[in-house]
């Protein structure tokens, strides 16, 4: 038996981001640009009316014990001014912040994450694992890696091993949810029928791991697998 698994994490998002993306209308992608947009705006009068806020604020702390002379007095008009110019830029940027999750409402979600996304989104690990046909989705009810406990798996054979990893047939978005592959030989490997809370059961053991699988991995296994 081994074990292996793919590094880099981050593709699983980036491939559901990219078809979700090409799914998208002219009209959705140009809302999706105009929101990027607008959210660099919102950062950047962000930071500058802050900026221009608290140096007013710590120029008319300096400059209001100081006797007062024309150019002084002029100073602390000017951060008065400025003071509440600085405040209506955040005032305008907190509404909207505000007004996000309301305005959401009245929205169609584009967002929203279709099954065929989320399958494309595992594609480079269905060809990293050498994912073939035939392929069985069952339950893993318990491990000894507890990764795998409660997951849907997906078992094949490839290039004479048989191959156990999470569902990447209808995939997920995060590359963390990916747990590995684990290859099996037909000789470091037995197979149990057990009954478990009144649940019949397939027992997979090789070594010191072990599987307790859904009871139609055990048919599948011995009949694309061990018997042949």
């Amino acid at each position: 038996m081994r074990y292996f698994k793919y590094k880099n994490v981050n593709k699983n998002r980036k491939n559901a981001l990219k078809e979700q993306y090409n799914t998208l209308t002219k009209c959705e992608k140009r809302t999706v640009l105009n929101k990027k947009v607008w959210h660099v705006i919102y950062r950047a009068t962000q930071i500058v009316s802050f900026l221009l806020l608290y140096g007013s604020v710590i120029a008319l702390a300096i400059l209001t014990p100081i006797p007062q002379t024309p150019w002084i007095e002029t100073l602390v008009v000017v951060s008065m001014v400025i003071d509440h110019i600085a405040a209506f830029p955040l005032c305008a940027a907190l509404a909207y912040r505000i007004s996000l999750p309301l305005r959401a409402r009245g929205l169609s979600d584009t967002a929203v994450m279709k099954k065929e996304i989320l399958a494309k989104a595992c594609k480079h690990l269905r060809e990293y694992y050498g994912l073939t046909e035939p392929y069985l989705i069952t339950k893993c009810y318990d491990s000894s890696n507890p990764s795998f406990r409660g997951k849907d798996v997906c078992i094949f054979v490839s290039n004479g091993e048989l191959r156990m990893t999470v569902d990447i047939i209808n995939g997920f978005f995060h590359g963390e949810s990916d747990c590995g592959c684990y290859a099996f030989n037909k000789e470091d490997m037995t197979l149990a029928k057990l009954l478990k809370d009144e649940l019949l059961i397939c027992e997979l053991k090789a070594g010191d791991s072990f599987f307790l699988l859904g009871y139609k991995a055990k048919g599948f296994i011995q009949t694309n697998f061990l018997l042949k």
